[in-house]
């Protein structure tokens, strides 16, 4: 089973542990290219010319924007991070 989560411009999914993960069917064509559906790409903010990033993370592919994986590793460490410091 595939699993793909959107995640906002905040770092947080687009779904709760409870929902079903949004799911698509899509195919690779030529030069290894596949698409986003639309549904997706609104999720995650994403406007054609924009970069994203992609992983593979035991056997899963993820994507997000730079943008996404900033707030997602803030959101980690801020907790550790003395109230007065930047992360910028």
């Amino acid at each position: 089973m595939r699993q793909i989560v959107a995640y906002d411009e905040g770092g947080a999914s687009n779904c709760r542990e409870s929902e079903a993960v949004p799911s698509a069917a899509t195919d690779v064509s030529a030069g290894g290219r596949i698409v986003i559906p639309a549904e997706f790409r609104r999720a995650l903010h994403l406007i054609d010319g924009d970069e994203v990033l992609i992983s593979l993370d035991d056997g899963v592919i993820r994507t997000s924007t730079r943008k996404q994986q900033l707030k997602r590793v803030q959101k980690l460490v801020m907790p550790n991070v003395l109230a007065q410091r930047s992360l910028a």
